[in-house]
């Protein structure tokens, strides 16, 4: 299988918690050896700030002096279909720093199942990972080529699924969700949810805010609809 490197102090300090059989290795400045120390983690090789260099080459990314290299995940999207889990779909989000966002926020309100679409995901995408603070190394991502089709499949599967558009007919802070079987799909900042995409929702559904802005960054807007999830949803 193929491998990849990550960077940032928070995906490759989340890789190791996770104790997953995908990370291979740790690579790391000296000066932060401490880290690894403290975490009992001793499959690394101290290097100079150069490796980092020819990772990143021109992108301003801020590795703070740690990479580790991961094996490509595989999930079993067929078990996530018959399952009860809570579901995260990205419609046309291309750009990583919002995906890694997204998947924290997933993350954040015990949500572990993001789908995205394969042309727009990259799994060794170093802004994703950083932007997602280490959540990507506890969820479980998918990479679909049909959006349409999965959506068809979970609706027989009887998950009842959400679409989010400013114009939706329903304000998620009134709206009672399912305790489980739900599937939140978010659209690109730009032009929202496809017009293919939103015929197959079960319920559109929207966040009020002032009138004078017309909406919210992507991100933003995931981590409001699934606190409101969560928030129902707690015992």
């Amino acid at each position: 299988m193929k491998n990849f490197i990550i960077l940032g102090k928070y995906p490759v300090i989340e890789a190791i918690k996770s104790n997953s059989k995908n990370l291979l290795k740790v690579y790391i400045l000296n000066q932060n050896l401490k880290y690894l120390q403290k975490l009992n983690y001793k499959n690394f090789e101290i290097v100079e700030k150069k490796f980092f260099r020819k990772i990143i080459k021109n992108e301003s990314i801020l590795h703070q002096g740690f990479a580790a290299k991961i094996l490509q995940n595989s999930h079993n999207l067929k078990k996530l279909i018959i399952s009860n889990n809570n579901i995260v779909l990205l419609d046309n989000i291309n750009d990583p720093r919002n995906q890694g966002s997204i998947i924290r926020n997933c993350l954040a309100f015990n949500v572990y199942d993001i789908i995205i679409e394969a042309k727009f995901f990259k799994e060794d995408s170093p802004s994703m990972h950083i932007a997602s603070s280490g959540a990507t190394m506890k969820t479980r991502i998918y990479s679909v080529s049909n959006l349409n089709n999965i959506i068809k499949d979970l609706k027989n599967n009887n998950f009842y699924v959400y679409g989010f558009d400013s114009c939706g007919s329903h304000p998620i802070e009134t709206h009672e969700f399912n305790k489980d079987k739900n599937v939140f799909i978010f659209g690109s900042e730009g032009s929202g949810l496809r017009k293919n995409i939103s015929e197959k929702c079960d319920t559109l559904l929207k966040i009020n805010i002032n009138k004078d802005i017309d909406s919210l960054n992507v991100s933003n807007a995931s981590a409001i609809s699934l606190y409101e999830l969560h928030k129902k949803n707690r015992s």
